[in-house]
């Protein structure tokens, strides 16, 4: 007969059996959708891909992301497609509320995190590494980036150059010039490498500015920020296209320089690449002192 101890050793191993099994059921069982870019690369960052089912159109990174299957994107969601799939999981931004209500009537739901700062990202990190399963890799992903991320910070007390963060205009002009204003990862990360947004006072995190505007304001330097496939950092050449402010230190100085990359205005674990950008500028401003 089994007394008291060995019964109840055997439930334990029982019960830990059973959650066991029913954690890897669950793992193997997952179909992802994610419906942002960012999202998608963390996805990949946790090594939860193979989970991943369809991505949107604007997915490109990493590479193996443009493989999977596309439902469109935030304007142009293909339903259809996303209920024929069956996901178990949908992982998406505020932004995609039309698109829950939507999809709700199929009884489906989407999981959906802010993606406008660092910590909205390590946040979105914990979340789906947490409902996929996959938290020990979340945890390690978190403590690399943040490792990262401490060796590009510039203490308080450092100098901090007036910075204009250009994130589109006409091309050849500075017309319907929109910058990146306060609570945004672009201006987090500009800080965090020793930058001074000149439009830290925005009072919206985007926003169109005028010649005048600029003019004002006077920055010590322009980050033009391109959103390519290739990253890069170019220092620019004083042209017709800039002379419009041609009273600002940037321009006297010569300190006007692009930032390229996809990585430039996705929210995801590559923000770190764009802080590691804008330090490299900011080093070389320093030499040109």
């Amino acid at each position: 007969m089994i007394n008291i101890f060995n019964f109840w050793i055997i439930f334990i191993l029982i019960v830990f059996g059973l959650g066991c099994q029913k954690k890897y059921s669950r793992e193997k069982d997952l179909r992802i959708i994610s419906l942002s870019p960012h999202i998608t690369e963390i996805i990949y960052a946790i090594k939860a891909d193979e989970r991943l089912l369809a991505v949107t159109d604007y997915c490109r990174y990493p590479v193996a992301a443009r493989e999977k299957e596309k439902i469109g994107g935030l304007i142009d969601p293909n339903i259809e497609k996303i209920v024929s799939l069956k996901p178990t999981h949908l992982f998406g931004v505020p932004a995609h509320a039309e698109l829950n209500e939507n999809l709700g009537q199929f009884g489906l739901q989407i999981h959906m995190y802010p993606n406008e700062t660092w910590q909205d990202m390590l946040a979105t990190i914990d979340s789906i590494a947490r409902e996929t399963g996959y938290q020990q890799q979340g945890r390690a992903l978190r403590q690399e980036l943040a490792a990262s991320l401490d060796s590009v910070k510039v203490s308080n007390d450092a100098r901090r150059p007036a910075v204009m963060l250009l994130i589109g205009h006409e091309a050849g002009s500075l017309r319907n010039a929109t910058v990146a204003g306060p609570n945004t990862f672009i201006d987090e990360m500009l800080n965090t490498a020793g930058g001074r947004n000149i439009y830290m006072d925005l009072g919206m995190r985007y926003g169109t500015v005028n010649i005048e505007s600029m003019l004002t304001r006077k920055p010590d330097l322009i980050i033009d920020l391109m959103m390519n496939d290739t990253r890069g950092i170019q220092r620019i050449a004083v042209n017709a296209t800039w002379s419009v402010l041609s009273s600002t230190p940037a321009v006297q100085k010569g300190q006007i320089f692009s930032v390229a990359g996809d990585h430039t205005m996705i929210p995801g674990p590559r923000m770190l690449w764009l802080a590691q950008d804008f330090r490299a500028v900011m080093d070389s401003v320093s030499r040109m002192r």
